[in-house]
């Protein structure tokens, strides 16, 4: 009787009417993942994220409906509190939603440092064959002179490896029915701005080889080409409704509606954390080091936010890091170039406006700033007053002339990211 309105007995995970019989089980095959029982009308139901499928008793889909039209106007008996089974759903949903969301970021994590580090290994070789060695600069410090030959452009081998890991992951979802669309649709445009940011790198790079230098593009070039790529995924992201102008600040509640101008602070911001993050790659392992922790801390916050594709993404960058680190760690047998350290630019950027929260960067992407910074104070006081703030620019070379080894000044970089990154956290 669809109008009864008696009590329902838990059963297991099947309510049953009154004296019934014993618990109704589906005929139909239940996947795990879903939240199955049966309804005050005895028709057996699913749940699968917020749509509830109705079947009859020979397993013929009925209906589908929004799960919250749904309970309220059928749910019965130990189920009439709506915010209570909500709940109950949500939580089981979670939980299995874990489930795939550890199993795409360890397959992803593993192939991305197993391939980046058998890649690097292979290409190693190559890169000194073919002479592409790197060129340190005359104002340099003098004990990196013996660093030159060391092969360079060696972020080849995770931008491959990330890049098609994370295109064949984004694949498979698409293909099995993923169902947050936008949320793809943002993993494949973060996508492109890495993996375009690290073609722009690899053009330096080649540059560099080419004029036998360590001067590729110029800035101007360089910068124009990163304003497409940027402009590029902002329009993008715009088209598809993943940002509308809305900026919301961290640790608090208020947003602010700032129109075209959040598109404008936007190109500035992606650009400016793309080469902050290549001027960080200035010391063995010091960038890769800073990705990790980074590249941690994004996995976290997909998690979080219960967002695939971002956990994905991270995932890789997590991985070839690490795979990369086997042969760039203190002494490097060789170096990303511009290739990689771009790459994870335009990666760590793009994420940030995965998150919903953009800016935050500049609190969990510190040593980034503080490497920027410290070259545009240096080289504006210099023009100012003829006097240098630091030793040397980017600041890792400040601390490199007053003493500091250069594991020493990574592990110290990389604490100090992590302590942003706890702080990060508390945002979300």
């Amino acid at each position: 009787d669809p109008d009864w309105d008696g009590p329902v007995e838990q059963v297991d995970d099947y309510p049953r009417k009154g004296d019934g019989p014993g618990p109704v089980k589906p005929k139909v095959p239940v996947e795990p993942k879903h939240i199955p029982y049966v309804d005050a009308e005895g028709a057996r139901v699913q749940l699968i994220q917020e749509t509830v499928s109705v079947y009859d008793t020979n397993g013929k889909l009925l209906r589908q409906e929004n799960i919250i039209d749904y309970t309220k106007r059928n749910i019965r008996g130990n189920y009439a509190d709506l915010s209570s089974f909500v709940r109950k759903w949500s939580q089981t949903e979670k939980k299995e939603a874990m489930k795939d969301f550890t199993l795409y970021f360890g397959i992803t994590a593993f192939l991305s440092f197993l391939l980046t580090a058998l890649f690097t290994r292979r290409l190693i070789p190559v890169l000194k064959s073919k002479k592409m060695g790197q060129k340190i600069l005359e104002i340099g410090p003098r004990w990196h002179k013996s660093k030159e030959g060391t092969p360079t452009m060696g972020g080849l081998s995770f931008y491959c490896v990330v890049t098609l890991l994370s295109a064949a992951a984004f694949a498979v979802l698409y293909f099995c029915g993923y169902q947050d669309k936008k949320a793809l649709l943002a993993g494949v445009l973060t996508l492109f701005l890495a993996a375009s940011n690290g073609a722009v790198g690899m053009i330096d790079d080649g540059q560099k080889l080419r004029k036998k230098e360590n001067e590729g593009l110029t800035a101007p070039q360089k910068y124009v080409l990163q304003l497409i790529c940027a402009s590029l995924y902002l329009a993008g992201m715009k088209a598809a409704g993943l940002i509308d102008g809305t900026l919301r600040i961290p640790f608090t509640d208020v947003t602010l509606d700032l129109g075209f101008f959040y598109f404008f602070l936007a190109l500035i911001l992606i650009t400016g954390i793309v080469n902050s993050v290549n001027l960080t790659d200035g010391i063995d392992g010091l960038l890769s080091m800073i990705s990790l922790v980074v590249a941690a801390f994004l996995i976290v916050i997909g998690y979080r936010l219960r967002h695939l594709p971002l956990v994905i993404l991270a995932s890789g960058a997590l991985g070839g890091a690490l795979g990369f680190l086997v042969y760039n760690y203190h002494p490097a047998r060789v170096f990303m170039g511009d290739t990689g350290s771009l790459f994870f630019g335009g990666l760590f950027a793009g994420a940030a406006f995965m998150t919903g929260q953009p800016f935050l960067i500049l609190l969990y992407g510190v040593v980034f700033i503080c490497e920027s910074f410290s070259v545009i104070l240096q080289v504006g006081c210099y023009k100012l007053t003829k006097k240098r703030i630091f030793k040397m620019s980017p600041i890792h070379h400040h601390f490199e002339m007053s003493g500091w080894g250069e594991l020493k000044i990574g592990y110290v970089f990389s604490f100090v990211t992590l302590l942003a990154c706890v702080l990060s956290y508390f945002a979300f």
